[in-house]
């Protein structure tokens, strides 16, 4: 009796062991906490990579892109307006997705637009400025960053510039300037803006298969390269000889029409070596490749005329012939008799 209670006096336990019929709890607790920290490690690995595995079938799961480009169509479909939202230049390929389509988008995936100052880098070069964004788009719900685009426009773009520097005509006679890039600082701003934002919405979405961007922004440049690249491609049908057409069914030539009212805009635009000129007059654009009507079309900016004009397929559009200022009480103004051009070959 003695012996058993001085076994349990001794506080080394030595004895302790799988042959002892009552183990201590204290090394059983001490070994099963060991046990637990050593294969601690390897179960926090495993449940990292089971969870990095889950989230990259997650990310690239076939369905998972058929269902958002079937959304975006979908809500283009049924939320855009063409002319509102997007708009396809006539000769290009896919529709130019535009401000008002890309907020929908963000409206649709709940994504939210910032611009960081660090991001923005604002240039002056030879007196024109060179705006730089980068637009970043965040998940409103959770504030993560899921995707950003650059954008960037300047002064120096041919549309401001021949509007913010002196020129000369042919025959060596100035053209003074009317604006300055000052003049235009908000506007090529706003325009950097608008493209990051594009840039960024069609990244993040995935939305570059069914939309492009900038195509607005120079549509007769577009229109004239994808015009010409697909008249080259696409193959003519092996057609019969058609017969002579007799006078009463030769389709009768287009009659020349007159336009009358201001000269809101006109501009001058370079294409493969070639210049063309453009004019606004009263909504209805007027374009002729005849270099003195065009440069007598660029200093009639801001007053009347009447010009002889030639309808276009295109509607809204004119082959300018000839023109005349028009004086207040409506007479024709003879004393510029060399503004009168020749016919123009469009």
């Amino acid at each position: 009796m003695s012996t058993s209670k001085s076994k349990k006096s001794l506080p080394d336990r030595p004895e302790s062991g799988p042959n002892t019929g009552n183990p201590d709890p204290a090394p059983t607790q001490e070994a099963s906490s060991t046990t637990e920290g050593a294969e601690l490690a390897p179960a926090n690995v495993a449940v990292e990579a089971g969870s990095l595995q889950g989230l990259l079938i997650q990310a690239i799961a076939i369905d998972t892109l058929v269902e958002r480009v079937n959304l975006i169509k979908e809500a283009m479909k049924r939320c855009m307006v063409e002319g509102q939202h997007h708009g396809t230049i006539p000769g290009t390929r896919k529709p130019s997705l535009w401000k008002p389509g890309a907020e929908l988008l963000c409206t649709l995936f709940q994504l939210g637009t910032r611009y960081p100052k660090n991001s923005m880098l604002i240039e002056r070069e030879n007196g024109h400025f060179v705006f730089t964004l980068t637009c970043e788009l965040f998940h409103i719900p959770s504030g993560r960053v899921v995707g950003e685009g650059v954008g960037a426009a300047s002064t120096m773009e041919y549309r401001f510039r021949v509007q913010t520097e002196d020129r000369y005509t042919d025959h060596g006679q100035p053209i003074k300037a009317k604006y300055t890039p000052y003049d235009f600082y908000n506007t090529v701003l706003k325009i950097a803006k608008k493209r990051a934002m594009v840039d960024a919405v069609l990244t993040a979405s995935g939305a570059s298969e069914i939309f492009t961007q900038d195509t607005e922004d120079n549509p007769e440049l577009f229109r004239e390269t994808e015009v010409d690249h697909g008249r080259h491609s696409l193959a003519r049908p092996q057609r019969a000889p058609a017969a002579a057409p007799t006078p009463q069914n030769q389709p009768a030539a287009k009659a020349p029409q007159t336009i009358t009212g201001v000269v809101e805009r006109a501009w001058p635009n370079d294409y493969q070596g070639k210049r063309y000129y453009f004019a606004k007059v009263n909504g209805q654009q007027l374009q002729t490749t005849d270099q003195n009507l065009g440069e007598d079309l660029l200093q009639a900016t801001g007053q009347e005329i009447r010009a002889v004009v030639e309808p276009s397929p295109k509607p809204g559009k004119f082959y300018a012939k000839s023109f005349d200022y028009v004086e207040e009480n409506g007479t024709e103004d003879r004393s510029e008799p060399e503004l009168i051009a020749d016919e123009v070959v469009a």
